[in-house]
């Protein structure tokens, strides 16, 4: 009777871990709104956009590496601007 208890929660085990698997697959492919990161999104469409129009030939390769270094450099300050709140060294005001 032991074994057989046993079997059965295996099975209910196992059969909730895969059962899961495709919910959790589901979430990384269509992430909540809450999860994602909304200046990591705006900075990627606007770096989409310069890479866009240095494609269409709108701007040159020069001005194409110089809109993408700012956008990064931005990027890199609001991250660490980010940080500096969580860890309690700034002020979310400032």
């Amino acid at each position: 009777m032991k074994h057989m208890i046993g079997v059965v929660m295996a099975a209910v085990v196992l059969g909730g871990c895969s059962g899961s698997q495709v919910h959790v697959e589901s979430m990384l492919d269509h992430p909540p709104k809450i999860l994602e990161d909304s200046l990591y999104e705006e900075t990627q469409s606007h770096l989409d956009a310069v890479e866009r129009r240095y494609l269409n030939r709108e701007i040159s390769y020069a001005e194409y590496l110089r809109q993408k270094a700012e956008w990064e450099d931005y990027y890199q300050q609001q991250t660490e601007h980010r940080a500096g709140i969580v860890d309690g060294n700034l002020q979310e005001g400032r």
